[in-house]
């Protein structure tokens, strides 16, 4: 059965997948799931609900997903074996105290804030502009356009 999938640079948001691979790969250890843009005005549970079905998980890498506090919450109730949780760029995710208290188990946690700097993929990076203008700036990290 297969114990380890990665998911990377995805351009599309994939919950119909996400909710198979929960369902037909309950052995699942380490799953890897990375967006290409690091930064979403929209909020997202869907993948945090199909990823806590895959309670066998070890090692969850989500970077730059648009989940929330709760949906977080729905993954540690799910998988309780979970040793290692990536979150960098999950800027969604409120790390407050009661937060940080349910995360205690978590052997290695990267926080939503912590930095990109050995993240071995590209990316883009984009953040909103100043509240006068309506068009985002984009940074760029080794990357080619798609476009």
């Amino acid at each position: 059965m297969l114990e380890e999938l990665e998911i990377s640079n995805c351009m599309h948001r994939f919950p119909e997948t996400l909710e198979v691979i929960g369902d037909v790969c309950p052995l699942l250890k380490r799953f890897r799931l990375s967006q290409r843009s690091f930064y979403s005005e929209c909020v997202d549970d869907n993948a945090a609900m199909a990823i806590a079905k895959m309670s066998e998980l070890r090692s969850l890498q989500l970077t730059a997903n648009s989940l929330t506090n709760s949906g977080l919450e729905l993954i540690l109730n799910g998988c309780p074996l979970l040793e290692s949780l990536d979150i960098r760029s999950c800027y969604h995710v409120c790390m407050d105290d009661e937060m940080q208290a349910k995360c205690a188990r978590i052997k290695t946690l990267r926080h939503p804030e912590d930095s990109m700097d050995d993240y071995d993929l590209s990316f883009n990076y984009t953040i909103p502009r100043p509240c006068w203008s309506t068009e985002p700036i984009e940074y760029s990290m080794g990357c080619q356009s798609p476009y």
